[in-house]
C-alpha cells in the first residue's frame, strides 16, 4: 500500500537524485584538490632536488678555489719552447731530425721520448741489449744529420732491458 501521492513520490525522488549528484560532486572535488596538493608538493620536492645538483655540478666543475698562477705562467713556457723551436728552424727540419732518429732505430730499440735542447736532441728509451743501443748510437753518429750521439756509461750497467738516455748532437750545414 502507497501512502504517498504521485507528486510527492515524483518530488521525493528529485531531492535523491541531486542529493546523488551534488555528493558526488563534492567527492570529485575533494579527490581534484588532493591531487593538485600532491602534485604541487612533488614539483617543488623535485625542483629542490634539482637546484641541489645543479650546485653540487657547478661547485666541482668550477671549484671556488682556483690558482689561476699556472695559467698565467702558461704563455712564458709556451713562448720558451717555440724560441728553442725556432732555434732549430736550419737547413733541416724537425721532421728531418725525428725521421732520421726512427731511420736509424734498430727494432731492438724503442723510443719512448724525443726533448729539444738548443743544439741537441735527448732522446729515451729501452734497448733489449747493449749491442742493439751500441748499433743506435753509431747509426746516429754515421748520419750526416748528427755530428756526435753518446750515452751516459751508467746507462750500459745491465746487459739486456737497458733504460737509456742518449745525447744526440745537432749537425749545423
Amino acid at each position: 500500500m502507497n501512502l504517498l501521492p504521485e507528486t510527492e513520490k515524483y518530488v521525493v525522488d528529485q531531492e535523491l537524485k541531486s542529493r546523488k549528484v551534488a555528493s558526488q560532486f563534492y567527492i570529485l572535488s575533494f579527490v581534484l584538490v588532493v591531487l593538485s596538493v600532491l602534485s604541487l608538493s612533488i614539483y617543488f620536492i623535485e625542483g629542490a632536488k634539482y637546484f641541489e645538483v645543479k650546485s653540487k655540478i657547478t661547485q666541482e666543475v668550477v671549484p671556488g678555489n682556483v690558482d689561476f698562477t699556472d695559467l698565467l705562467a702558461l704563455p712564458e713556457a709556451l713562448n720558451s719552447k717555440v724560441t728553442i723551436l725556432n732555434a732549430l728552424n736550419y737547413s733541416t727540419s724537425t721532421l728531418s731530425y725525428i725521421s732520421a732518429i726512427i731511420e736509424n732505430k734498430p727494432s731492438a730499440v724503442q723510443v719512448m721520448g724525443i726533448a729539444y735542447k738548443k743544439d741537441s736532441i735527448i732522446i729515451t728509451g729501452l734497448s733489449d741489449t747493449r749491442e742493439a743501443l751500441s748499433i743506435f748510437i753509431n747509426n746516429l753518429k754515421e748520419s750526416h744529420v748528427f755530428e756526435d750521439a753518446s750515452v751516459p756509461v751508467s746507462d750500459f750497467t745491465k746487459e739486456r732491458n737497458l733504460e737509456f738516455t742518449l745525447t744526440a748532437i745537432l749537425a749545423h750545414k
